[in-house]
């Protein structure tokens, strides 16, 4: 039985801003994290526009020369109009789609969602399906003590383009 769903991502939008390298360790304990948040919001706010949907999470491992591994994390807002004139280090893109991904739903615990999304990659390798370095997680929400959360997830298929 398949754990996912092949599913499009579409976001419309989008307001994002990426963590520099050194904040991204730790994303459930980082106190700068709150900080962070409430300014995609407000900044959204700020252009007369309203937050949309859940927060989303787009978290991506870039390659370098040297054999090292950057994990990159973005989160990603969306508002319900384009908003011009954003600022660095906040960017705005009209849309983001991507045609096919592997999609999951998960609520638990937050530490047990890592071991569901290696199942899922699991699946996809069996199944010689090419998936991108890079997930999108929409936080539908997140129990009062912390532990638990619901979220969705998209991991892009590669078709001959990663």
């Amino acid at each position: 039985m398949n754990m996912y769903e092949v599913k499009p991502l579409h976001l419309a939008n989008a307001l994002s801003f990426t963590l520099p390298d050194q904040e991204t360790a730790g994303f459930f304990r980082n106190e700068k994290l709150r900080t962070f948040l409430d300014d995609i919001e407000s900044t959204i706010k700020e252009y007369d526009a309203q937050p949309v949907g859940p927060l989303i999470l787009k978290s991506s491992l870039e390659y370098k020369e040297d054999d090292d591994v950057i994990g990159i994390d973005t989160y990603i807002q969306q508002a319900d109009r384009f908003v011009e004139g954003v600022k660095p280090p906040y960017r705005m893109d009209k849309t983001v789609n991507i045609a096919e991904c592997l999609w999951f739903h998960y609520s638990g615990e937050k530490m047990r969602l890592l071991e569901r999304f290696f199942d899922v990659r699991l699946q996809a390798i069996e199944k010689e399906i090419s998936l991108a370095n890079e997930i999108y997680v929409f936080f539908s929400s997140q129990s009062s003590d912390d532990d638990c959360i619901s979220v969705e997830v998209f991991i892009p298929i590669c078709n001959g383009n990663c």
